[in-house]
């Protein structure tokens, strides 16, 4: 009866053990696959809104008199006289400086005296031609003879010339390297004139924005001496690109009329090139180096994808991206590193 019984409890406890099995093998796999499931990664999102974005550049530049010129002597001989004074301004055509003419102004008397006495002889000549008392011939070596006489004068009176130092254009005079008694040698250099109420603003401009520069266009600069930022207006533009430096160079003018710039001054040019009314600005730490350009993860769900794109102007701490990306999407910012295709995401 024993045996019975005891046979009878080991083929029950056999039976529930088998039929527990497939639930303890369901369990089990539930566990393991709900601690194979992959957490969610916490991101922070920023979502893109189109804004304007004014494009601008910065370059070196340079201020130049809108005239500059380094007068010099002509002629050999001593100063007898200097009518400027330093620092002074002057009108185009004044007397600046004269130099020692009197050999030139004796030798001007003597060949307009020959001159006179050429052109009776000529007017003489005229008389007997017309009665046939001279050939044809003999008039025109009288005739050869008053012209060549005429331009002796003229030569003599062009070398006095260049013995006065004439302005040619009103400006300012500089610091003078001569005095009155200084013996000048053809060349020698006298005093700087220079024109400061407009200045030349020339700068180079980078190949790649070489197309949007034209003429008319205002740039903003400012020098080292003065905080105040000025207005030029673009006049000219090189044709063509420098094949040295790959840049354009470009002349812009300022109405330095309250005499604000010196000319040589280094200038920093602010060249605004275009308003985009709708950029696409993202944090620049969105962007995600890869090897054939930049990449970023955009927010789709509850998960990412990643999607290339095209940076283009770069500010303080956003770029703008003028292609992949459009507005109103949201862009992962924060948490980047942990990202991959596909990823699912919480935002903090």
């Amino acid at each position: 009866m024993i045996k019975k019984r005891f046979l009878f409890y080991t083929i029950l406890l056999l039976v529930l053990f088998l039929l527990a099995i497939p639930k303890i093998w369901f369990n089990s796999n539930s566990q393991v696959q709900q601690k194979s499931k992959p957490m969610p990664t916490q991101v922070g999102l920023y979502k893109i809104q189109a804004r304007p974005l004014e494009k601008s550049i910065v370059v070196a530049g340079e201020l130049h008199a809108m005239n500059e010129v380094m007068l010099k002597s002509e002629a050999n001989g001593r100063v007898t006289a200097v009518y400027f004074k330093e620092g002074s301004n002057v009108s185009k055509g004044q007397l600046l400086l004269q130099i020692n003419a009197l050999d030139l102004q004796a030798q001007l008397k003597k060949v307009q005296s020959q001159c006179k006495m050429k052109e009776l002889t000529l007017n003489r000549a005229k008389l007997l031609l017309k009665e046939g008392g001279i050939s044809e011939e003999n008039f025109e070596q009288v005739e050869t003879e008053y012209l060549s006489a005429q331009a002796d004068v003229e030569l003599i009176k062009e070398q006095i010339k260049k013995t006065q130092i004439f302005a040619p254009f009103s400006g300012t005079i500089g610091i003078s390297s001569v005095d009155v008694g200084s013996y000048l040698t053809a060349n020698s250099a006298i005093v700087a004139l220079q024109q400061t109420h407009q200045l030349k603003l020339d700068f180079a401009i980078p190949e790649k924005y070489a197309a949007l520069i034209k003429p008319n266009m205002e740039v903003s600069f400012a020098t080292e001496s003065s905080a105040q930022q000025f207005q030029a207006k673009i006049v000219a533009v090189e044709p063509a690109i420098d094949a040295n430096t790959r840049n354009r160079n470009v002349r812009a003018i300022f109405q330095n009329h309250q005499q604000a710039c010196v000319p040589g001054s280094f200038a920093k040019v602010f060249v605004n090139m275009a308003l985009n009314k709708k950029a696409i600005l993202v944090p620049t730490i969105c962007i995600v180096p890869i090897l054939k350009g930049q990449k970023v993860y955009v927010a789709q769900g509850d998960s990412v994808v990643n999607r290339n794109v095209v940076v283009g102007e770069r500010l303080d701490s956003m770029v703008e991206v003028v292609e992949g990306l459009k507005d109103g999407e949201s862009v992962v910012y924060k948490g980047v590193i942990q990202l991959k295709p596909g990823s699912k995401i919480i935002s903090k």
